[in-house]
């Protein structure tokens, strides 16, 4: 079986991919590391499986559309596996041993904030909120293009390795002296500054309102660190990204990738026990560890996807 990831036709957002792109994306599928199959955009739903074998064909109408063969996840070749916080989970392995691309491995210089424009009412809308963004201090703006007409609010924040480094200083900050700790807080009063303006200003602008937000707090490098937050308020995720929070989340994903050749690991927060939950990680070699929920999330996304496409048909 082969699906057709992309064609060179104009798109509902009037977007048109050329060919040299369709040919870049061909060699990134066959190439060493490979795309992960994800669910209608939802970043917390675990890989469903890989692509393989991709190739080119000319369309009855002359345009050029991308293929790609599937390797889906088999549930009788997963293994229930314990999780280092003594909970079950379940390994997803696949005979291509490929790792999965690394979309947050390089660290930036300025921290970054990532956003789609489908997501604000206008242009004026849209450049109100990147001036918001401006006006707390340097940082690089970048634009997520999901093919869905208009897709949840989702804005990702991607940190620096000064930022990094401040939130896992924030453990130890008993063990410093003064003029450190001074410089510290200093630090961490300026990285949280930018992250509460811009949670504040998306909601603000975002739409559409009735839609939760997606709030990913991303700690780039190897192995990359996602937290996760869904919600209406974004006081919700300004306090699950406080430093006293993100620094039991971090204790956490140490236990996880001391235990696992981890590639990415992923948090999510449960705002009623208003905590952070371990969700899923990908390892170096291709495979898929995910918790309960995060299982039970994704067979009901497929069960959803499958039977929409059933009423479309």
């Amino acid at each position: 079986m082969k699906l057709l990831l992309a064609t060179t036709h104009v798109d509902s957002h009037g977007m048109r991919m050329s060919i040299e792109a369709l040919e870049g994306a061909a060699r990134q599928i066959n190439g060493d590391t490979v795309p992960s199959m994800g669910v209608e955009h939802d970043v917390t739903i675990p890989p469903l499986g890989k692509f393989s074998e991709a190739f080119i064909h000319k369309l009855p109408d002359g345009e050029y559309g991308l293929f790609a063969i599937p390797n889906f996840y088999i549930e009788e070749d997963s293994t229930v596996v314990k999780l280092p916080n003594g909970e079950i989970g379940r390994m997803d392995v696949w005979r291509d041993k490929r790792p999965f691309v690394g979309m947050h491995k390089d660290v930036p210089e300025e921290i970054i904030f990532s956003y789609d424009l489908v997501n604000f009412e206008s242009n004026t809308d849209s450049e109100k909120f990147s001036k918001t963004l401006k006006d707390h201090g340097p940082c690089k703006q970048q634009i997520l293009v999901r093919k869905s007409l208009i897709p949840d609010p989702e804005l990702i924040i991607t940190l620096t390795k000064q930022g990094i480094s401040t939130l896992i200083a924030y453990k130890f900050l008993n063990t410093f002296g003064k003029k450190v700790k001074e410089d510290l807080n200093n630090d961490l009063i300026n990285l949280y500054s930018k992250i509460r303006n811009a949670m504040i200003n998306y909601a603000k602008h975002c739409i559409p309102k009735n839609r939760p937000v997606t709030y990913l707090l991303v700690l780039p490098g190897v192995p990359s660190q996602e937290f996760v937050i869904k919600s209406l308020k974004p006081c919700v995720a300004i306090q699950a990204v406080s430093p006293e929070k993100i620094s039991e989340a971090l204790s956490e994903s140490e236990l996880f990738t001391s235990n696992f050749d981890t590639q990415k690991i992923q948090f999510i927060f449960c705002d009623d026990k208003q905590q952070w939950k371990f969700n899923y990680l990908v390892t170096n070699s291709g495979e898929v560890i995910g918790s309960k929920d995060a299982v039970q999330n994704r067979e009901k996304a497929i069960k959803l996807m499958m039977s929409q496409k059933g009423k479309k048909m």
